[in-house]
């Protein structure tokens, strides 16, 4: 009887990270100001803009920035 050894199947669903998720919910007006802070060129996303402008805000406060 031979061996066969079977390819080791991917787990299903997004590759883990090392981040935690959590949500988070904004004014209209808020989210206006976050849209508008995005950048055009670059296509850049609400969360890469949330990300980049929070950095922003916690280097501007002496905070380490990851």
């Amino acid at each position: 009887m031979t061996d066969t050894t079977r390819p080791q199947k991917r787990p299903i669903g997004r590759p883990r990270s090392n981040s935690i998720v959590f949500n988070l919910r904004l004014s209209p007006t808020l989210l206006a100001a976050v849209d508008a802070a995005r950048d055009p060129l670059t296509g850049e996303t609400r969360q890469a803009a949330i990300r980049r402008l929070l950095v922003a805000g916690l280097a501007s406060t002496g905070e380490p920035a990851p």
